[in-house]
């Protein structure tokens, strides 16, 4: 026996295309949950053929959230060595720095998902003193700790929260997009929510660079089965914006050198491979995440491209 044996399926809901509402599809991959096996169950990606959005079909039912997100998801802990951590701060900073390009001295900045206080921290220390920060998250440990550190916190979906409309300046997507149960209905908010001029930030996966084309039937990290629920590029993630009446004004690729690592660690883990191998290949790993730092240079050289990309939209001005 297992430890997959003594797991349990979950409850799984059927649903139509998240971006279109079609649910005419053709199957693109399948796989377990690699990261944290909460359940038995092997999930399905799948792509809509009249949008092309990638999408999980079935995905997890909503009630299955807490089984889904447990308490170790990376999300809310970092571990990692010196030299990544070093190079994560210095990526991050460098994001603090565009929006001080975008924004004003005096704004208003609302971190969604925001899942712990390293961003929101890191706009406090190098960000504006004039900006006012803002986390919204669902989970009461970091609500308590964001609010234990002065931040201002808005409980609760982002989609369905009570807030005056025009609130913020900036709105922050940071690698949570792909989680929202309607992408649709978040992108909606946020047009709501800014005020004109305001920008969106949103960082998410990219399903159109070389690793996710190596891994798509299976191993590729981006996926994050089954907690991403929608997957973009590109094409798919610039139709949904302008829809929701929020304009394109860039998009950036950015370094993601720990899908190239987390995906051959999830095909030697799959193969039945001992750990003492797939265990080398995390973002713990400083040889596996060096390895994979120079083939994600290489691509962004080649393509231009990354799997990790950063769209930068705007509400138009009155």
């Amino acid at each position: 026996m297992t430890a997959l044996d003594n797991l349990k399926y979950i409850k799984t809901t059927t649903v139509a295309c998240p971006l279109c509402g079609a649910v005419e599809y053709s199957p693109l991959a399948a796989g377990p949950d690699f990261d944290h096996r909460t359940s038995r169950d092997e999930f399905h990606i799948v792509r809509c053929r009249p949008c092309g959005v990638l999408y999980l079909n079935p995905r997890p039912d909503v009630s299955e959230l807490n089984r889904i997100y447990p308490v170790e998801y990376g999300a809310y802990h970092f571990n990692e060595p010196v030299l990544t951590f070093r190079l994560r701060n210095y990526l991050e900073q460098r994001k603090v720095r565009l929006l001080l390009r975008l924004l004003p001295g005096s704004a208003d900045l609302l971190d969604v998902g925001c899942g712990g206080a390293g961003f929101l921290e890191r706009l406090r220390k190098f960000g504006s003193r004039g900006w006012r920060l803002w986390g919204n998250e669902i989970n009461p440990d970091v609500l308590a700790d964001l609010n234990r550190r002065g931040f201002k916190t808005l409980p609760g979906k982002f989609e369905e929260l009570d807030q005056p409309e025009c609130s913020f300046d900036a709105i922050i997507f940071k690698q949570v997009l792909e989680h929202f149960e309607y992408p649709r209905d978040a992108l909606r908010r946020a047009a709501r929510l800014l005020r004109p001029g305001g920008v969106a930030v949103i960082e998410t996966p990219n399903c159109g660079a070389w690793d996710a084309r190596l891994f798509r039937r299976r191993y590729w990290a981006g996926y994050c089965i089954p907690r991403h629920w929608t997957v973009f590029d590109p094409r798919t993630l610039s139709r949904l914006s302008e829809e929701e009446g929020l304009a394109v004004e860039s998009f950036t690729f950015l370094p993601s050198p720990s899908f190239w690592t987390e995906s051959v660690r999830n095909m030697f883990m799959d193969k039945g491979w001992p750990p003492v191998v797939y265990r080398r290949f995390t973002n713990r790993s400083t040889v596996a995440m060096g390895l994979a730092t120079m083939l994600d240079l290489l691509q962004q050289l080649v393509t231009g491209r990354t799997s990790n990309m950063r769209a930068i939209l705007r509400k138009p001005a009155r």
